[in-house]
């Protein structure tokens, strides 16, 4: 299940057996003021056969106003440090 109803990445968790993310931030949006509100997740979920097999996540931020582009290394280890630490693993 994967919710997007959060301005900023929210924490995940697994629930019987199913990866549950919580919110994936902003991709397209025009909410510059804070760091939190320009980043973002984007999930490529793999099915095969009916079944879940992986799921990659990619980082986002927000540059100009609604332009998205890939995090840097750095960028891209902060967001996760924060999401994972807000995940129930």
């Amino acid at each position: 299940m994967t919710g997007v109803q959060s301005h900023v990445p929210q924490g995940m968790e697994f629930l019987d057996d199913r990866l549950i993310l919580y919110g994936l931030g902003n991709l397209y949006f025009d909410q510059m003021w804070d760091q939190a509100t320009r980043e973002g997740l984007v999930v490529k979920h793999t099915f095969y056969d009916g079944r879940h097999i992986s799921t990659q996540v990619l980082t986002t931020l927000l540059y100009d106003y609604g332009q998205p582009r890939w995090s840097t290394p750095a960028q891209r280890a902060t967001l996760l440090d924060r999401v994972f630490a807000a995940s129930y693993w």
